[in-house]
């Protein structure tokens, strides 16, 4: 009974949920009124490169096999590209403790307690999809569980950005990314987490480049 418990997943591929994930990812969105637009076409650009860039990494609820992501990730030498190319003086890490709200204002306000001149906020939803293949029939042998490689782990994340101006609050630029990992194995070793954690890995790179690409795009002479 607890074999059968344990290896209960799908006999086939389910695919990814890619609605669901994309409603994670926009659930914070906030309704405006007609003055808050008209506000907001008002603004204007005001970065003056190189810049103090801060990022913050917005909380969620987390599932079993997702990874906790930290500031950490992100690649230094990717940072020190930015630096080089005359992009940004430093990265600012801004943890939850010193965001008091969920909204953008609040993370701008801490952004600022930071002596930052722009803060980019990142966010990710993940989804897995475990199945077993033909070896899976094995399973029924408690030593088949350990043994065969019966079991695939298919990762999705899903990363979003947005890059803000902490002073007036312009919005420079948003970009969405995903990233994939797929591994397999016997049921009671495979880990959806490090096929997770893997996935992650794949969407920050990707989203490391977008934000590089844009930071040019609006410092087209910051680069020498």
């Amino acid at each position: 009974m607890f074999v059968l418990a344990a290896l209960g997943g799908c006999e086939s591929s389910q695919g990814f949920d890619r609605g669901r994930m994309s409603e994670q990812l926009s659930a914070g969105a906030q309704k405006a009124t007609d003055e808050e637009i008209s506000r907001i076409m008002g603004l204007q650009p005001q970065l003056d490169f190189p810049i103090r860039l801060a990022i913050y990494v917005k909380p969620r609820e987390y599932y079993w096999h997702d990874p906790v992501w930290r500031i950490e990730d992100i690649d230094a030498e990717w940072v020190e590209t930015l630096k080089r190319d005359g992009l940004v003086t430093a990265i600012i890490p801004i943890v939850e403790s010193t965001v008091t709200g969920d909204n953008i204002a609040d993370i701008r306000l801490a952004a600022a307690r930071h002596g930052a001149d722009a803060v980019l906020v990142l966010e990710s939803v993940s989804d897995v999809d475990r199945y077993n293949n033909p070896l899976g029939i094995t399973y029924f042998t408690i030593v088949g569980a350990w043994l065969i490689p019966g079991t695939h782990s298919d990762a999705l994340v899903m990363m979003s950005g947005s890059l803000w101006d902490v002073r007036n609050g312009y919005l420079y630029a948003t970009m969405q990314t995903e990233g994939e990992a797929s591994d397999f194995g016997p049921a009671f070793l495979l880990e959806d987490y490090k096929v997770v954690a893997e996935a992650h890995r794949a969407a920050l790179t990707a989203i490391e480049a977008e934000i590089a690409k844009r930071l040019h795009n609006i410092a087209p002479k910051a680069v020498p």
